[in-house]
């Protein structure tokens, strides 16, 4: 099996030098869209422009930074609204974009066969004793951690059973469910929750706004439910994705089907250690909403498994 991931994680607010240069990634596939990592050379709206007659050194590096931000309004995808915290009064934000495929070769399925019922799935453990908290994922997902600069890092979980079949019966290899728990450190004055607004208000920002950071032509996101308890905020939403789209498209993005998500937001800090600072937990549920009816019951017991441990 070949997993590749396209991870982008930053803390960095928008304009900054590290914000518009994401780390390398592999080539990944996310439903009917691709994106190309690694290091290519910088698409022309990103090259340096030209200094123009009577123009100064200033005026050419503005021109450049609108041109810069520009192209990576167009081309960050829709889940950064997901994990997007905003301070109050336009603090800096911190902006996770984590999108996960399996590639894996054609497997033909026989007719009527479908993925194993998620009520009796077994769930196994995954314990955190950095950050003292639990959550149990089903044994049959396949775990892949990748770890990135600034002391960030993720871990993924997918579902092979998900694999979307094209119309001949066979497995195209793109895994529509899937699962991820992000790591990113915040500044020091995020010191609760609270710090970023209250359930709704963070829903409201993050979740249900219009394409400001999707490319700005994004359906509008439909929140299902937005709550607090044992020490989390909790999200269910559905939302259709603006992801890169392919080489060659003649578009910088493209519009996924609809994607159900479940979402938990956390702020711990390392354990036995609260004066190293706080990070923030994301734990992200995904599938495409045709989907959902089936993996709702997991996702339930997954979400309800979050527990604190000693």
């Amino acid at each position: 099996m070949n997993l590749t991931f396209l991870v982008f994680l930053s803390l960095m607010p928008p304009g900054t030098a590290a914000f518009h240069t994401p780390p390398s990634s592999s080539v990944a596939r996310i439903g009917d869209a691709a994106a190309v990592g690694g290091t290519p050379p910088p698409p022309a709206a990103l090259r340096a422009p030209p200094v123009g007659r009577g123009e100064t050194n200033d005026a050419v590096a503005a021109r450049g930074t609108r041109r810069v931000e520009y192209v990576c309004e167009a081309r960050r995808p829709f889940l950064v609204r997901s994990l997007s915290t905003l301070g109050r009064g336009g603090g800096a934000a911190a902006a996770a974009v984590i999108l996960a495929t399996t590639a894996r070769p054609p497997v033909s399925r026989a007719a009527g066969s479908s993925p194993s019922s998620s009520a009796t799935t077994d769930l196994a453990s995954y314990d955190d004793a950095d950050y003292g908290f639990r959550l149990r994922f089903p044994s049959s997902w396949e775990r892949t951690e990748q770890t990135l600069s600034g002391r960030r890092r993720a871990v993924f979980f997918t579902d092979p059973s998900s694999s979307r079949d094209d119309d001949g019966g066979v497995s195209s290899g793109v895994v529509e469910t899937l699962g991820f728990v992000a790591y990113t450190p915040v500044r020091d004055d995020f010191v609760s929750l609270a710090s970023f607004g209250s359930v709704d208000e963070v829903g409201q920002a993050t979740i249900l706004p219009k394409g400001e950071l999707a490319g700005g032509n994004a359906t509008p996101s439909r929140m299902i439910s937005a709550t607090s308890g044992r020490g989390a905020y909790f999200f269910d939403y559905v939302a259709e994705p603006v992801v890169p789209a392919g080489p060659g498209a003649g578009v910088l993005t493209t519009t996924l089907k609809p994607q159900h998500f479940r979402t938990i937001f956390t702020l711990l800090p390392p354990a036995g250690n609260a004066s190293a600072g706080m990070t923030l937990i994301t734990v992200t549920l995904q599938t495409s909403e045709e989907r959902y009816a089936d993996a709702k019951v997991t996702f339930d017991r997954i979400i309800d498994s979050y527990e604190k441990i000693k």
